[in-house]
């Protein structure tokens, strides 16, 4: 499942859902083809990319997830001070 609401867990439920899973296993692959396999025609370096740009390309990536949380994490303590200044409930007693 996705979740865009500030949640903690970015992975929960990742792997119940076998038809996401095929799609990013498939664009992964294809992503790997035409990088090392594209040349002039997908407009990347010929002969693909040297190891270290690989991994380069896959570190930076893998930031996304903890920047993501940290986005997450000021998302919730905004909301919660928003709704604390103007969602409070004021019972007033007679």
């Amino acid at each position: 499942s996705r979740n865009l609401n500030g949640e903690v867990n970015v992975f929960k439920g990742l792997f119940k859902n076998p038809i996401f899973m095929g799609i990013l296993l498939i664009t992964s692959v294809l992503q790997v083809i035409m990088v090392e396999f594209g040349g002039k025609a997908m407009h990347v370096a010929d002969g693909g990319l040297e190891g270290k740009y690989w991994a380069l390309s896959i570190g930076v990536g893998a930031l996304s997830l903890p920047v993501q949380q940290l986005i997450n994490i000021i998302y919730r303590f905004g909301k919660k001070k928003y709704d604390e200044k103007y969602h409070s409930v004021v019972v007033e007693e007679h």
